[in-house]
């Protein structure tokens, strides 16, 4: 996989971590998504006590990310090192008790949207549900990869973000297609050579303040 995007909290890779990682060990998780609203069981009001009650403490692991200014932000990962590991970032002002947001970003994880947008799912998937075209960073852009507008669609202000990553040789895509995806311009989920090159969310970001 080539890598598009890097989330805000952290530097910016040119390719995601190859490693097969193993499926949680876990019964009765609910693996359900609804954007702004929860993930699974967590919500707006969930913390890091709660999360301990939710998935066990053996599955909680606290850890930082590294904020836009080079600060450290509180963070805490649920089954850590397994393909459906969650990691939720909490509120610098507010941490272990107002969740930030929530990042999903290993291929083969469980959590799942209604309309089965997960990782790993191509982009027409989000663009079917979205109703509209949506519109990505290119790897030239801050930010590579990832969204920046739903383009008043049914996924707009819902509080769902992602990364665009592709699936395949970089090298053996035409050359017309390798010079957009690492231009320096905004990408549609529209664009049929895009579409053909088999692009994938390789990241989702849930939020519960739309406006963050």
């Amino acid at each position: 996989l080539v890598f598009f995007g890097a989330c805000k909290m952290s530097k910016t890779k040119q390719q995601t971590d190859s490693k097969n990682y193993p499926p949680a060990i876990t019964t009765n998780t609910n693996w359900l998504c609804i954007p702004g609203q929860k993930v699974g069981a967590i919500t707006a009001t969930t913390t890091e006590a709660d999360l301990k009650k939710i998935f066990g403490p053996n599955h909680i692991q606290r850890d930082s990310v590294r904020g836009n200014q080079g600060v450290f932000i509180p963070a805490t990962r649920i089954f850590a090192n397994t393909s459906d590991e969650l990691r939720l970032i909490w509120e610098p002002s507010n941490p272990y008790k107002s969740v930030l947001r929530i990042v999903i970003e290993h291929q083969g994880a469980r959590w799942h949207t209604a309309d089965s947008i997960k990782t790993g799912c191509p982009i027409s998937v989000l663009a079917k549900s979205n109703g509209n075209p949506f519109y990505f960073n290119s790897l030239g852009m801050p930010y590579p990869g990832n969204i920046i507008s739903w383009d008043g669609g049914l996924l707009d202000n819902l509080g769902l973000g992602g990364q665009v990553a592709f699936k395949g040789n970089f090298k053996k895509l035409p050359e017309k297609v390798q010079a957009k995806l690492n231009g320096k311009m905004e990408l549609s989920s529209l664009d049929s050579e895009l579409v053909e090159a088999q692009l994938i969310m390789d990241k989702l970001f849930f939020y519960f303040d739309v406006e963050k």
